[in-house]
């Protein structure tokens, strides 16, 4: 009678053990995967942290090289301004003794002279006895014989004359430099005289950018 009265208590004990026991397992699996899941949200957010970190060091390497270069650039700009040296530039009085053409390039020799007016042109007279009882309005000096070669700019050269064709005098006007090339050496016709008059010539890094007659009454 005793055996028979335990089997229902017997069962229902292991019933509640294997309750108890499923219990614990899917406690201790719904644990494991909370735990897990709690990890792989704070590796989410670490790397999130990360990114945002990544992103802004990025923005500021960028900002910060973009203001390095404009920084570089304006001070190599301004090494360059100060170290580029200006053109050198010159106007001399002068006689053109010859001018010719050699490999394709123009050259004008020149002889240097000193144009006075005025009293400091009457004081030079009188020193040199080449007083002539008038007033003196100009008086050329012609001391060094020296003569200096130098090339044309044909790109920009510019020539003004007063004298013409006919060999009229008037108003300075332009001419072409080949026009006055030609007839400087005689290719062309007109008054040869073009080629003793005296001349006002610029020289821009040593080359001859512009020929003006100085008219001589």
């Amino acid at each position: 009678m005793f055996e028979k009265r335990s089997s229902p208590i017997l069962f229902i004990v292991l019933f509640l053990l294997g309750l108890i026991i499923g219990g614990i397992g899917i406690w201790y699996f719904r644990s494991a995967e909370v735990s897990n899941l709690k990890k792989q949200v704070s590796r989410l957010e670490s790397q999130l942290e990360k990114v945002k970190e990544g992103t802004s060091e990025e923005v500021s390497t960028e900002t910060i090289t973009q203001e390095t270069t404009e920084a570089t650039e304006e001070v190599e700009s301004k090494t360059q301004q100060s170290t580029t040296k200006p053109p050198k530039i010159e106007r001399q009085f002068c006689y053109i003794k010859d001018a010719s053409k050699s490999a394709g390039k123009f050259w004008l020799v020149v002889d240097y002279a000193r144009l006075l007016t005025g009293e400091e042109a009457a004081r030079e007279a009188a020193a040199r006895g080449d007083e002539s009882g008038v007033p003196v309005e100009y008086y050329v000096v012609n001391d060094n014989p020296r003569l200096r070669t130098f090339p044309v700019d044909t790109r920009v050269i510019k020539v003004f004359l007063h004298r013409r064709a006919d060999g009229t005098i008037g108003d300075k006007y332009e001419i072409r430099f080949d026009e006055w090339f030609d007839w400087f050496i005689g290719i062309s016709g007109g008054s040869n005289i073009i080629n003793i008059v005296p001349y006002w010539i610029t020289i821009r890094d040593g080359k001859v950018t512009k020929i003006e007659e100085q008219y001589l009454p």
